[in-house]
């Protein structure tokens, strides 16, 4: 007769609840009741039906990682990981029992992403504010006073040069010929190879004339393959999918691009990146999207996040996100912002509203304390690109671009209320050690006995 194995004994078999495990002034605990789940659960239901098919995992619990995500700088595997090895993070994401198995698969966050909208991104933005007012890291009346700037997102691609992308070209249509079915007379893959590599030896040789000879043999290779792929699928009546019109598109529009054409390719799996000059000193050419911040300009809040395709004018862009702003303000406090802090890329901006739009002029000289607060943004934009992934963008299309960059701001704002509890929790434990140590503490030294 064979006997039921018990489960083996676990390390917290008596402590499951996360109660008994937790203390509950760590600064995660009070960050976690601060949030208003329940808004954030009703907003984000309806996107989320589970309806038909299996059912989802909790929202609470999705919205939480990517929050945690954000905060702490971590990959989807690693906020996976450290989900079963931390509690906080177990009660920060709703949960009442401590879990020992991983709660979803790192593919799940990316899924997740995938069906945020704007307005639900904007959701999730709003809950930090709300939670920064309640916990009052940001006083009411600093909303009065903001500032607006924009900055560059760059995005996960290496950097563009005409060569490097010739010779990716070709190898992409070598590619997309096997999957067709077509033979090509040659793929110059390995001869595209042996140009690249002459290519770079010439440039660092200084030897220009051979160096533009080599890039054009490339080109012409590249335009070779490109109209073989196109003959033949039309001798042999090929039905081109949507991917493979959109690859030999790119190659078109990639050779027929020069130096002073706009529209340029500068990625084939990102086609939508631009080249951004921001007048940097260390950096003269980014390529990513432009975003756009606005914060309070006493404790640097952020008040709203927004991602823009192209390279749109600073100016035309100031008004949309000063809607928006001030709308997130009215909702939680019924109040906007009277006082809009800019940078002389704003000129021209032709906002007609009820906010006063200060810029970096000579003309606002009576307002020159106040405007020297603009400059406050600045590093805020540090923050979320060191510590809040927003330094380099790894999520894909132009949709990953607006997803990265607002949660890139809730993660900066929630980090701000953290820190906040943080400090708070340090003085505690400082006053309890000197309680408990006191006396030791004033001899300078703890001695211990041992029998």
């Amino acid at each position: 007769m064979i006997q039921e194995s018990k489960p083996p004994v676990t390390l917290f078999e008596s402590h499951k609840q996360l109660q008994d495990i937790i203390d509950s002034n760590h600064p995660l605990v009070q960050l976690a009741d601060s949030i208003d789940w329940n808004s954030i659960e009703e907003e984000l239901s309806l996107a989320f039906p589970s309806n038909t098919g299996h059912p989802n995992k909790p929202i609470r619990l999705m919205v939480g990682l990517h929050y945690l995500r954000y905060m702490f700088d971590l990959s989807d595997e690693s906020i996976v990981w450290a989900y079963v090895e931390n509690p906080y993070y177990q009660y920060f994401c709703g949960e009442k029992v401590f879990q020992y198995a991983f709660p979803i698969d790192r593919s799940s966050m990316s899924r997740f992403r995938g069906r945020l909208k704007k307005k639900k991104l904007y959701k999730l933005l709003q809950e930090t504010v709300k939670s920064g007012f309640k916990t009052k890291v940001i006083k009411p009346k600093s909303v009065e006073c903001s500032v607006i700037d924009s900055t560059v997102q760059e995005k996960n691609i290496a950097y563009p040069t005409d060569a490097k992308l010739y010779y990716k070209g070709i190898i992409l249509l070598g590619k997309l010929a096997k999957s067709l079915g077509i033979t090509l007379r040659q793929s110059y893959i390995r001869a595209g190879k042996k140009l690249l590599i002459k290519h770079g030896r010439y440039n660092h040789a200084k030897q220009f004339k051979r160096q533009r000879a080599t890039l054009k043999k490339l080109k012409v290779r590249l335009a070779r393959v490109h109209r073989e792929i196109h003959r033949k699928a039309l001798e042999q009546n090929i039905n081109l999918g949507f991917e493979a019109r959109e690859l030999l598109a790119q190659c078109e529009r990639l050779l027929k691009q020069k130096r002073n054409s706009k529209n340029k390719l500068y990625s084939f799996h990102e086609p939508q990146t631009v080249c951004i000059s921001k007048g940097k000193a260390h950096k003269r050419y980014e390529f990513g999207n432009k975003s756009t911040f606005i914060t309070t300009a006493k404790e640097c809040f952020i008040l709203h996040a927004d991602a823009h395709e192209g390279n749109p004018y600073d100016g035309h862009t100031l008004t949309q996100a000063l809607e928006s702003a001030n709308q997130t303000t009215t909702e939680i406090l019924n109040t906007g912002i009277d006082y809009l802090f800019t940078d002389k890329g704003y000129q021209g901006h032709g906002y007609t509203g009820d906010t006063t739009v200060l810029i970096e002029t000579s003309a606002n000289k009576k307002r020159h304390k106040q405007l020297k607060r603009r400059a406050s943004i600045e590093p805020v934009f540090s923050h979320t690109k060191q510590h809040h992934r927003m330094g380099r963008n790894f999520l894909k299309g132009s949709a990953g671009d607006l997803i990265n960059t607002i949660l890139s701001a809730c993660g900066y704002n929630l980090k701000k209320i953290y820190n906040k509890f943080k400090r708070a929790y340090k003085k505690m434990l400082s006053l309890l050690l000197f309680i408990l140590f006191g006396d030791y503490l004033r001899l300078g030294t703890i001695s211990v006995s041992v029998k």
